[in-house]
């Protein structure tokens, strides 16, 4: 995979827009997503074209730590459609839990403000869906982990042939639900596009969320389709759940791809 991926920094490096090392971005634009998700829309500060990505690569950021001293870089995914304007993040604020601290690199960017600068490189990462395949997708996600599924349901739509899309995510409760509004539209505005929510709190409110956390065998039927390509994002023991539930519906692990978010060593056994 280290080959893999290095091989595509370089085809990323002599693409159009392309380039190697860091490159100065300015926060162009701030959109609070949830309470705990903001988005943020950057654009090179030399106003000149930037590279391609494909849907769910990252890119890497480096911003200045106070309390640190210097810059520490950190990856996130796109989590919009390619464009030759900008790129967008989506950035949970991570507080701190127990023995784990503030996340110094997120609560930095929080802070941020609109016209602040940070150093970006170019777009990379072997997890994402290739725009020109035909296979129906079925993405699952937890938590911020809808970032690169954002950017996948994004390009469908901007796409002629609109794959068949199931999205299947997880967070604690509506509040922390990241591009709630934007998603129920999609859901609501096109046929190729089903998405189920589950929360663990349920709102007092009407709402169309399954109570608890995702079970997949709830939803087999919706999900089991022919050549579907499956993608799964969130924390590590997240992704261990919902791999195991797929192949124990008869899933063909060459068709399951993941990425984790956080720290831990990701283990399916």
């Amino acid at each position: 995979m280290i080959s893999i991926e290095a091989e595509m920094y370089q085809k990323t490096i002599n693409k159009k827009g392309g380039w190697k090392g860091w490159r100065t971005f300015i926060i162009s634009k701030i959109v609070k997503e949830s309470d705990e998700i903001n988005s943020f829309y950057l654009r090179p500060e030399d106003n000149k074209e930037i590279a391609d990505f494909y849907p769910g690569q990252y890119i890497s950021v480096s911003t200045f730590i106070p309390e640190l001293g210097h810059k520490q870089p950190r990856q996130y995914s796109l989590s919009s459609y390619s464009n030759t304007e900008y790129y967008r993040i989506s950035v949970k604020k991570e507080i701190s839990q127990n023995t784990t601290p503030d996340g110094i690199v997120s609560n930095a960017l929080h802070n941020k403000k609109e016209g602040d600068v940070i150093e970006v490189s170019a777009p990379a990462g072997v997890f994402f869906a290739d725009p020109k395949s035909k296979n129906p997708l079925v993405l699952v996600s937890g938590g911020v982990g809808l970032t690169p599924m954002m950017s996948m349901v994004e390009t469908n739509k901007n796409s002629l042939q609109k794959n068949r899309t199931v999205w299947i995510h997880s967070c604690r409760n509506e509040n922390v639900h990241a591009f709630k509004d934007t998603i129920e539209e999609l859901n609501n505005e096109n046929e190729w596009l089903t998405s189920f929510v589950f929360y663990e709190t349920l709102p007092e409110s009407e709402t169309n969320a399954i109570e608890g956390r995702i079970d997949l065998h709830q939803i087999k039927e919706e999900i089991l389709i022919e050549d579907a390509k499956y993608y799964i994002c969130g924390p590590a023991i997240f992704i261990k759940v919902q791999y195991q539930s797929l192949v124990a519906l008869g899933v063909n692990r060459e068709n399951i791809l993941y990425e984790e978010f956080g720290p831990q060593l990701l283990s399916l056994n």
